[in-house]
């Protein structure tokens, strides 16, 4: 193998497109080109988010059409989001207080005629605190002469739906109307993403996983990417050591 088929970390190279990912990323392509303000993609640990979040990073990147900041570790607060606005907008104010930043960030954009489209992509979202989701919220509602610069893409676990039940949270959940969720994978798929990976990889055909063993996996996993890649790599080590080309049941 070239790389690493079931490895811990999202790898855009050996991505298996499911019809759950290929849906939820027609719906943010969809949702980007429509000017949404909120999206949201929601799914269980090890479904792939991040990774969807990177190749839309990597899209963005591309096409440059875009200003965007990407919101990798959201635990840092709301001080800490408006100092990578103000960094991408090239707005040099490294220690100043979080009022004071987020007027220099809005009189950036009353400069603009016609401010341009501001992209936030938060990945992690369930780990923002409720005080920072409401002013994310406060922060989409600025707008100058008519124009809502700022735009949301919310990667989150399944949690956060929760959290934005929270009373003071109404206004915000109420403006996400288009979401997205990643459903587990269903046996067929668990078996075209093993073979998808693999061969991906550099490893067509040599080695295979019995019919046996991948319903073993399938059950264990739950169709959960993350789960089913633990699985397949501690079978490929095994099989490694003792010299085996399938993977079977046992």
């Amino acid at each position: 193998m070239k790389i690493e088929a079931f490895g811990s970390l999202p790898l855009l190279k050996i991505f298996f497109n499911s019809s759950t990912h290929n849906s939820t990323w027609h719906y943010l392509l969809y949702g980007i080109a429509s000017s949404e303000p909120f999206l949201m993609v929601s799914g269980d640990y090890g479904m792939g988010k991040t990774t969807l979040c990177l190749g839309l990073i990597r899209l963005l990147e591309k096409k440059g059409e875009t200003d965007f900041v990407y919101i990798s570790t959201p635990n840092y607060g709301y001080a800490g989001i408006l100092a990578d606005i103000a960094a991408k907008l090239g707005i040099e104010q490294p220690h100043a207080e979080e009022s004071r930043l987020q007027n220099q960030i809005y009189q950036h954009f009353r400069a603009m005629e016609k401010p341009e489209s501001f992209l936030l992509i938060l990945d992690d979202a369930q780990d923002l605190d409720i005080k920072t989701l409401e002013k994310l919220r406060a922060l989409s509602n600025f707008n100058h002469n008519g124009v809502f610069p700022f735009r949301f893409i919310f990667f989150a676990h399944s949690s956060f739906l929760e959290k934005l039940q929270e009373p003071t949270l109404i206004p915000l959940n109420q403006r996400i109307k288009r979401r997205s969720h990643l459903e587990h994978f269903e046996y067929n798929e668990v078996k075209e993403y093993i073979f998808s990976r693999l061969v991906k990889s550099g490893a067509p055909g040599i080695p295979t996983f019995s019919e046996d063993a991948l319903g073993l996996v399938f059950t264990n996993s739950q169709g959960i990417p993350r789960l089913i890649n633990n699985l397949c790599d501690a079978c490929l080590l095994i099989a490694a050591t003792r010299r085996q080309i399938e993977i079977t049941a046992a």
